[in-house]
């Protein structure tokens, strides 16, 4: 092999590899701010270990707070995760990039708030819990998930809310919230009451506080009217704008 030849093979890897770095290094979550009790599994280790600030977390890693923890996980997008006390997830997939948004977290139980950028390349931002399916492009919403079912709350945008063992779907959109339970059923959106809505929201105070302006979306059906269009699985489902 010539000299010419040799330096562009060894140039076309070093792009490779520095390109494949970036690529890793936007591929993460980390840990923006915790306090109490916050532990991490990083894989493939099978054992829980105390988390730090500025902790990155990939794909297959699980984190969990105890009674008095509470963390907050940040793209590189600034988008967020929330988790309060209580609550434990795993990602199942993360590729977050300029070119390519995709989340798939596993949740078992607690409370999760999750504020996804609409701005940038869309997202695919999916959490899966025992009992339900929520999936979001450019929303805040909250999950509160129980042994027995599933509730969310959005507060901007709209999420597409399902039932795996049911497979029904609705479109739970701004202020209205919808509960899907182990008999594999989801209640039809409805809107908050005042009580409701103030109980939702709370807690949500000190190193999980908003770390930047809420994201700029449309309110109902109209959010997804664009190429990052969240298509409900069941045809027949009915928009929570209709009811």
């Amino acid at each position: 092999m010539n000299t010419a030849r040799l330096s562009a093979v060894i140039l076309g890897i070093s792009v490779m590899l520095f390109a494949a770095t970036l690529f890793a290094e936007d591929s993460v979550i980390a840990l923006a701010g915790l306090e109490g009790n916050v532990l991490v599994k990083i894989a493939p280790s099978t054992k829980w270990a105390n988390a730090a600030v500025d902790q990155k977390l990939k794909a297959k890693d699980a984190i969990k707070t105890g009674d008095d923890g509470k963390v907050l996980l940040e793209f590189s997008d600034k988008s967020s995760v929330a988790l309060k006390k209580n609550t434990e997830v795993t990602i199942k997939d993360l590729v977050w990039t300029d070119a390519t948004r995709k989340a798939d977290l596993n949740m078992t139980i607690g409370d999760l708030r999750a504020v996804i950028n609409k701005a940038g390349s869309p997202s695919q931002f999916k959490v899966r819990t025992p009992t339900a399916i929520c999936e979001a492009r450019g929303t805040v919403f909250y999950l509160i998930v129980t042994g027995t079912e599933t509730r969310v709350f959005v507060t901007e945008g709209a999420v597409n809310f399902s039932n795996a063992a049911g497979g029904n779907t609705y479109v739970v959109v701004q202020n209205m919230t919808a509960v899907s339970n182990l008999s594999g059923t989801v209640s039809e959106p409805r809107e908050l009451t005042g009580a409701e809505k103030e109980q939702a929201l709370a807690g949500w105070d000190g190193v999980i506080t908003e770390p930047y302006s809420a994201p700029e979306v449309q309110v109902g059906n109209e959010a997804f009217n664009d190429d990052s269009q969240v298509t409900p699985e069941n045809p027949g489902e009915k928009p929570a704008s209709q009811i």
